[in-house]
């Protein structure tokens, strides 16, 4: 028969025990989420490149470097690391979870498992204007896809005291270093309007590459996309007359909505081009019914005018 003093002690052996078990699961647990280094990632996945092993605290790289406010809003915390990746959690379409990117830019061009993949691992944010996604030499985070609005990237190029802005419309994708191992963020990337993007994490990235190397091609397929962007701007500056580089701006910013909001000073720093010409190029496309200007903004009247437009060569 257990005496009232033998009870007391065996609660708090059994009290003893449940308290270590729990430390030793906590500690497990801890030790494959820091081997994964993803939080959400379902498997421990050992990182491999084409031809091997790779050093996985190379890969991820070091962290001292500054991270923007709005980059910092996006990593995962306590309470949202479930909200951060959608692992197979949605029965909806790819083009339900992912329109206009379904059929705008890189993603569109993507295979369907690397498509699935995507809408499966990200999530939607909304953007200001004026807000800064990230600035040059901050740490990187993730990548992002424009859905809606228009992003700025602004570069300074070396010997030169200013800033050279591309503005990026819907369907474009943006911060691929962040898959290089030590790389900082080369440029600002500023929301020019209102905007939404999709956002992937780095980590979430990495992992999978890690683990599935046969994708790499179509991430290079995106940087060899953005140089002959680049390339087309270039040929564009000495080959167009002033109307056809703004109507291929106009053009570009205009493949989701016919009212584009933007003044005609960043359109004299998106084209190169001096304030005469800009405005000059924007009366004649208003007066052949191209265009309507408004108070900071344009609409698109006739497509097929400022397409044929954008073909004359100086």
């Amino acid at each position: 028969m257990m005496t009232k003093v033998g009870i007391p002690l065996l609660l708090r052996r059994c009290v003893f025990r449940r308290v270590q078990l729990f430390d030793t699961c906590r500690s497990v647990t801890c030790a494959i989420l820091a081997s994964t280094r993803h939080p959400g990632f379902p498997t421990v996945t050992p990182l491999r490149g084409l031809a091997g092993p790779i050093d996985q605290t190379a890969l991820l790289g070091a962290e001292p470097c500054p991270v923007s406010e709005f980059e910092l809003e996006l990593r995962p915390t306590r309470g949202t690391q479930g909200k951060m990746v959608q692992m197979d959690q949605s029965p909806r379409s790819f083009s339900e979870i992912m329109a206009p990117l379904d059929d705008l830019g890189w993603l569109a061009s993507c295979s369907a498992p690397l498509q699935r993949w995507v809408s499966d691992n990200g999530r939607w944010v909304d953007v200001s204007a004026g807000k800064a996604l990230f600035r040059e030499g901050d740490h990187t985070v993730g990548m992002y896809g424009v859905g809606s609005g228009a992003i700025d990237i602004e570069f300074a190029p070396d010997g030169i005291d200013g800033l050279t802005t591309v503005r990026v419309q819907p369907g474009g994708w943006l911060g691929q270093s962040t898959l290089l191992p030590t790389m900082t963020r080369p440029f600002n990337l500023v929301a020019a309007v209102d905007s939404r993007v999709y956002f992937l994490s780095r980590n979430t990235l990495r992992n999978f590459l890690a683990g599935q190397p046969e994708f790499w091609p179509e991430f290079y397929a995106l940087a060899l996309r953005q140089v002959l962007t680049m390339m087309t701007y270039l040929g564009e500056a000495q080959w167009l007359t002033p109307e056809a580089r703004v109507a291929r701006q106009l053009l570009r910013l205009s493949v989701t909505e016919n009212v584009i909001e933007i003044r005609q000073g960043e359109l004299v720093i998106l084209t190169g081009m001096s304030r005469s010409n800009v405005r000059r190029a924007l009366r004649n496309l208003a007066e052949a019914k191209a265009v309507n200007t408004r108070y900071r903004s344009i609409e698109i009247v006739d497509r097929v005018l400022l397409e044929r437009t954008s073909n004359q060569f100086g």
